[in-house]
């Protein structure tokens, strides 16, 4: 699989041998739930993903969700949207805050091939990056050596969304970002609440949901500026019960 976009304003590529050696390096094929997760999305949700994703707030819900991001973003600069998947929320968030350097990571190479294709029309200035999101930084590293690309060292946005919950090691993510933001930048994360104590997440996920307190404790470790905000956009597909009744975003700053 190749994953092959040149404009004026954009290059992606990332050959079949750049996927097979980056999943080496970091170790992603012998990673029993990035596997499952890899397999779900190609063969299940990757063309589909966007209007799966809008099948769970409804147009309205995505465009409140979307532009309360942007409200918390600074302008400019540059952004990391971690688990990009086929850009539902990043080309949006990219075109509105006007980034002038902007990258998607994902673990699914077909996910990336679909966002990149999304690009032949839009042609903003994006790069794919081939990723774990709990060895971000080396991520970045191995992309940089094996593609011969430039990626910067921080970025001022580092945005996530619906993708934490697949992430079995929550800390090691919140670690991560906090290296990799800027001393003035900021980090927001979407996801699912779940304060039950009884939840079993299905197959694909690590996490069913997240406990607010938990959550808000966790930042802090990283972070000195932590701010939750729970969000009432209720998940309209029957299939996506794991998504629970409530989103959050957590904006976090140094």
């Amino acid at each position: 699989m190749a994953i092959s976009h040149d404009n004026t304003t954009a290059s992606i590529y990332l050959s079949s041998t750049h996927i097979e050696t980056i999943r080496s390096k970091l170790g992603l094929d012998h990673v029993k739930l990035i596997q499952q997760n890899v397999e779900h999305f190609t063969e299940n949700e990757g063309a589909m993903r966007d209007s799966i994703v809008e099948s769970y707030f409804g147009k309205d819900g995505l465009e409140f969700l979307i532009s309360l991001i942007v409200e918390n973003l600074p302008l400019g600069n540059s952004l990391l949207d971690l688990g990009v998947g086929t850009g539902t929320f990043f080309y949006p968030i990219t075109a509105r805050t006007k980034a002038l350097q902007s990258y998607g990571l994902d673990a699914t190479p077909r996910m990336l091939e679909l966002f990149a294709e999304k690009n032949t029309e839009l042609k903003l200035d994006v790069d794919v990056i081939l990723g774990d999101m709990e060895q971000i930084s080396l991520s970045l590293e191995v992309n940089r050596k094996e593609r011969d690309i430039q990626i910067p060292k921080k970025f001022s946005s580092i945005v996530s969304t619906l993708a934490l919950h697949h992430i079995p090691d929550t800390e090691a993510v919140f670690r991560e970002v906090s290296t990799l933001v800027e001393d003035d930048g900021t980090v927001i994360f979407v996801d699912s609440i779940d304060e039950s104590d009884d939840s079993t997440p299905d197959p694909e996920h690590a996490h069913s949901g997240f406990k607010s307190a938990k959550l808000v404790e966790l930042a802090k470790r990283y972070f000195t500026q932590v701010d939750l905000q729970i969000l009432d956009l209720i998940c309209g597909d029957s299939s996506c019960d794991s998504f629970g009744n409530q989103m959050f975003l957590l904006k976090m700053q140094k």
